[in-house]
């Protein structure tokens, strides 16, 4: 992709980007820039919308307050509970209060109680390589995975070498069966050409013979015919 996005005549590939801006984008800007504005000019709010908008942050102050009042006493709580039993139970309220999750996940489960009196630490030790293990098959898993295609890419590949191979053999033989059949066949050609030859050959010569013998005959005859008047 070019980097300049224009265009320009040549053999490259391009790509025109094209992102256009929602037009939502002008609402919300457009809603922002008047809340502002509004906000500024709050002191020329009527009255009653001012007493609305003065009990409204009111309800807001006192939720936040609440949120931190929860958040003080189930670290109370949890304190308590925990010298008491000398660090034996947990116990959280609103355990994810504090979290970095949704609004509404927040405040749910309601709490979260823990015991970590004897055999704790062998507990969690066996949960640990446990889930170690689990991590390590997974992996194994994955890998095996991943590796399964490669190999088989591999005896793809030798077997397609060997086809490649086999089937280059195979051409060469072919080739070479074509090119004997050719020279056989031509060869028979030329025999048969030869032999045709010399039967023309043989046939001129007997008719020469032939003509020959003839031509004797005649010649014969015409002396004998010339003698036979010189005997009379």
């Amino acid at each position: 992709m070019h980097l300049e996005q224009v265009f320009i005549d040549g053999t490259d590939a391009y790509v025109w980007m094209y992102d256009p801006i929602p037009f939502w984008y002008y609402i919300v800007g457009a809603l922002c820039l008047f809340g502002a504005i509004a906000v500024c000019l709050f002191p020329l709010w009527p009255p009653s919308v001012r007493k609305g908008v003065y009990y409204l942050s009111v309800a807001a102050a006192g939720f936040l307050g609440v949120i931190l009042g929860l958040a003080v006493l189930r670290f109370v709580v949890f304190v308590i509970i925990w010298v008491l039993t000398f660090g034996h139970h947990h116990l959280w309220l609103l355990p994810n209060l504090t979290e970095d999750v949704g609004f509404f996940a927040s405040f749910w489960p309601l709490y979260h109680y823990e015991y970590r009196g004897e055999g704790y630490a062998d507990k969690k030790k066996k949960k640990k390589d446990s889930k170690e293990k689990e991590i390590e098959d997974s992996e194994k898993k994955s890998d095996a995975e991943v590796d399964s295609p490669d190999t088989a890419a591999e005896t793809d590949r030798h077997d397609t070498d060997v086809d490649r191979g086999a089937g280059e053999e195979h051409t060469a033989v072919s080739e070479s069966e074509s090119e004997n059949s050719n020279s056989q066949t031509f060869e028979m050609v030329e025999k048969e050409e030869v032999d045709t030859l010399q039967l023309e050959e043989k046939a001129k010569e007997l008719q020469e013979k032939g003509s020959a013998v003839e031509e004797i005959k005649k010649d014969e005859t015409i002396d004998s015919k010339e003698k036979e008047p010189s005997d009379l």
